[in-house]
């Protein structure tokens, strides 16, 4: 599995049917920001990689 396939996997999750507002506000906001941070562009050569390989690109982004 990629880093891409593992995200959309995360972020593709159902948000609990008797979630909270807040709760769901929160979960929205968090999924924006993993996602922000999986395609920053310093990530670019490493987002095709499989989920367990150490990252070819070494940078200040650091995202898991």
């Amino acid at each position: 599995m990629t880093r891409e396939e593992y995200t959309q996997f995360l972020l593709s999750r159902d948000m609990p049917s008797d979630a909270t507002g807040q709760y769901k506000s929160t979960c929205e906001k968090l999924n924006k920001l993993y996602d922000l941070l999986a395609h920053h562009p310093a990530m670019a050569e490493n987002i095709q990689q499989k989920y367990s390989t150490p990252a070819i690109s070494k940078n200040k982004v650091y995202f898991m």
